[in-house]
């Protein structure tokens, strides 16, 4: 299937480094509106021939807005590159960077939850229906079912946390949720932190959700605040040990 996108939308361009100026016209028109998310943008061999450019610089300008979250590049017989929804991912990735390159300790990791999550907790369970609750209570038994497994665990914590975004009705909370989520993941990869701890953790995500099921706006957002400061202390000296080896081996 062809692009349906105007022509006369992309500029001849001129410049030293013609595939960020590709990307600064590519990304001025996903935010302004004439792209819009969805879309399949044209053919890297048409969009050079639009631009003026080689098809290099294209494929440049397209990994850019890619790394970005701002388009979304498919293989297959109906792939394509396609302007993305708007999501947390791209600032997940970014925070995750941060954390690579400054090592940053989940202390302040912590300080930033404790800012975000109690009050995304609060407003679940203002916000709950039937239909959500559901699924949230099923991301617990999720939990609760596989102590053993710490990547099947691990699976229905993202899962509890992503619906707790879901539920804000408001997308930047909803983009933090995800990030959060993404960079939490990021913190704990390789790490099995074992059944007893998996434990405490599925029950600390039990009463959020209880509360919240009440309809406690105080009790999940007090419940949500023992969840961070629980977790953060049993998985620090984890997490310290992990890099300690990490580093000895480099």
């Amino acid at each position: 299937m062809g692009s349906h996108i105007a022509d006369h939308l992309f500029q001849p361009v001129k410049g030293t480094r013609p595939s960020d100026v590709v990307a600064d016209q590519l990304r001025e028109l996903i935010l302004n509106g004439p792209l819009m998310p969805g879309d399949r943008l044209p053919s890297d061999e048409v969009l050079a021939k639009r631009f003026g450019v080689s098809k290099t610089s294209v494929r440049q300008a397209l990994r850019q807005l890619e790394q970005q979250g701002m388009v979304e590049i498919r293989k297959g017989m109906h792939g394509g590159v396609f302007v993305a929804s708007a999501d947390g991912r791209a600032m997940a990735q970014s925070l995750k960077l941060l954390l690579r390159l400054r090592r940053v300790p989940l202390e302040h990791m912590k300080e930033v939850r404790l800012l975000i999550e109690p009050r995304i907790a609060r407003r679940a369970a203002e916000r709950a229906d039937p239909a959500w609750l559901e699924r949230m209570e099923r991301a617990v038994q999720g939990m609760k079912a596989h102590l053993h497994s710490q990547a099947r665990f691990e699976k229905f914590d993202e899962m509890f946390h992503q619906l707790l975004g879901d539920i804000q009705d408001n997308p930047i909370l909803e983009f933090m949720a995800t990030a959060l989520v993404e960079v939490m993941r990021e913190s704990f990869t390789g790490i099995d932190c074992g059944e007893v701890i998996r434990r405490r953790l599925a029950r600390a995500h039990e009463r959020v959700f209880k509360a919240i099921r009440r309809g406690d706006v105080e009790g999940a957002e007090r419940a949500m605040l023992d969840l961070i400061n629980g977790s953060t202390r049993w998985m620090t000296p984890l997490v310290r040990e992990w890099q300690r080896k990490r580093e000895g081996s480099e």
